[in-house]
């Protein structure tokens, strides 16, 4: 997730970031709250990814899971 965050995302294709984007944002609110999604997520930096996460609730590692597992539905 965190080599997606800034300059990393224009890298990739439109057609593969703006969905996995969607689904970051659906899986984050549905693990941490909308609150905590806005408030520590959504400004996050890839320097900054795991802080965010744990002030969020959860860990970067379990977003990360969390996100392949929604990709795999």
């Amino acid at each position: 997730i965190a080599e997606l965050l800034g300059p990393g995302f224009r890298k990739r294709p439109e057609a593969e970031t703006y969905p996995i984007a969607g689904l970051l944002v659906r899986t984050a609110i549905e693990r941490v709250g909308l609150d905590n999604t806005r408030t520590h997520l959504y400004g996050a930096t890839a320097q900054n990814w795991a802080e965010a996460c744990e002030r969020a609730g959860t860990s970067a590692s379990a977003l990360e899971q969390a996100l392949a597992d929604a990709i795999g539905r």
